[in-house]
């Protein structure tokens, strides 16, 4: 049983943090910035003048930054908000998913990107006086025996905060009412990553009506494609068993995403009857996110 006041919610779900860092290839020349402005006869600071300290294209940096955006979008769609800034909700019942994607891609950000970007920093380092002609600055560049130190991967596990955990000398009433607080937080947080999923599901199916509603818009096969991974990944976020959501996911599940799309962009009566469905359950969803247009 778990102990927190939230129906064992510590025994189904913990909290993950995680931390990505890299050497962003970018300053602010405030120099620039300030002649920039006088020559167009602007006021001081409205002007502000970013370099690029590596040439567009380069692969190297471009793939280290593309994995760190793919890990960072994994963690989001893959957990619910906290009531703070950092660590997320992930449940037991997603752990496994998003553990095993989020070690693939740290394996191949730590132990092959950046090591491949390491290995041509030297050659970047030695091209940028040519690249940003005046504009360079040696201090804008770490020394090439140090830059992979401006790399890290870091996924942390942590327990949710339990009330019943939280022991200090205190008097009874003070502790409890810390104890009160820790449990309002906790279901603060878990009322919110509820709100999130419905609203997730509420977007995707928005989407999709409004692509179906305009008889000549252009979509692609991912229209269908993505409402059905997220069908598939609500039941292991939907931390409190919401009978709700499970109902009207699974409704979309069955009658939006497995629609072939080809049918939609070919069968105009069949697209019409989609989108009306689409707009149906929209209007069974509106209740449960304050009636949201």
């Amino acid at each position: 049983m778990g102990t927190n006041g939230s129906n064992g919610l510590d025994t189904r779900a913990m909290l993950v943090n995680l931390t990505i860092t890299s050497w962003q290839a970018r300053r602010l020349d405030k120099g620039a910035s300030s002649e920039l402005a006088a020559e167009k006869q602007a006021q001081p600071g409205t002007v502000r003048a970013h370099k690029r300290l590596v040439e567009k294209g380069t692969v190297t940096y471009e793939r280290v930054q593309k994995l760190a955006t793919s890990a960072r979008t994994w963690h989001y769609a893959q957990s619910l908000p906290w009531a703070t800034e950092g660590p997320r909700i992930l449940p037991a019942a997603n752990f496994v998913a998003y553990s095993q994607r989020m070690r693939e891609l740290r394996e191949e950000y730590l132990a092959d990107a950046v090591p491949a970007f390491v290995a041509d920093y030297p050659t970047l380092l030695a091209r940028a006086p040519h690249l940003l002609g005046a504009l360079y600055k040696p201090e804008d560049f770490p020394a090439p025996e140090r830059i992979a130190s401006a790399y890290r991967f870091d996924v942390r596990v942590m327990p949710l905060p339990a009330s019943a955990d939280f022991r200090v000398a205190l008097s009874d009433d003070t502790v409890a009412e810390i104890r009160q607080g820790i449990e309002a937080e906790v279901a603060a947080s878990v009322q919110a990553g509820v709100k999130d999923l419905w609203r997730r599901l509420y977007d995707a199916v928005h989407h999709m009506a409004g692509k179906l509603a305009e008889p000549d818009a252009i979509f692609r096969d991912s229209l269908t494609g993505n409402l059905q991974e997220l069908c598939d990944l609500l039941p292991r976020l939907n931390l409190t068993g919401d009978s709700d959501l499970t109902r009207l996911s699974d409704d979309v599940a069955r009658k939006l995403a497995t629609v072939h799309p080809q049918d939609l962009r070919t069968d105009k009566a069949f697209r019409a009857d989609t989108a009306r469905e689409a707009e149906s359950i929209l209007a069974a969803m509106r209740p449960f996110l304050g009636g949201t247009p």
